[in-house]
């Protein structure tokens, strides 16, 4: 008699194994679709995907992520901000909504901000080299935003002046480059 249960027990497990890959890969094509929606710059159809997924499984992290890149895609910087800030909020452990979520802040000119949510994706993954770049991005931003008040308070600093062109030049898209 205990075979027929063991057998039954098998047929069981194997199902659900299935069931399981093939849920798994339902995941992963739709991930894939949504990636290769935004690669092709087809924003509303990538978005609108995402939608329907996160409809389903809205703390969904991946996909609450790839919808706050199509935002940012689209130039809705509000709505963007807001997916980032609340996947921060939700998972303080993944640097990159962190690394996109300063991105953001960058754009709008609030660089304190950036560097706070920069130092955050830092905190929770040290080796990320991204990060640190934008990091050392946002200080020169800084330093430019200083350089420029230092210069406003005293006209004639020749130093100030001379250290705001190699902070432009150091953030200065390179020639060509799309920006």
């Amino acid at each position: 008699m205990k075979r027929p249960f063991s057998r039954l027990l098998q047929v069981w497990l194997g199902a659900l194994l299935f069931a399981n890959m093939a849920a798994t890969a339902a995941r992963a094509d739709v991930y894939d679709d949504v990636s290769k929606l935004i690669r092709a710059k087809s924003f509303d159809a990538a978005l609108a995907k995402a939608d329907s997924h996160l409809a389903d499984k809205p703390a969904d992290p991946q996909m609450r992520f790839f919808r706050g890149m199509i935002q940012r895609s689209q130039g809705k910087l509000e709505a963007a901000l807001e997916t980032f800030v609340q996947l921060t909020e939700d998972y303080p452990e993944l640097p990159e909504p962190h690394n996109n979520l300063a991105a953001i802040y960058a754009a709008k000119g609030q660089y304190p901000q950036a560097q706070k949510a920069l130092e955050m994706a830092i905190k929770t993954k040290p080796d990320y080299a991204t990060a640190y770049e934008n990091l050392a991005d946002v200080h020169v931003r800084l330093s430019e935003q200083a350089y420029q008040q230092a210069l406003k308070l005293e006209p004639g600093n020749t130093a100030a002046s001379r250290k705001l062109k190699l902070s432009q030049e150091l953030i200065k898209p390179p020639a060509g480059s799309a920006q």
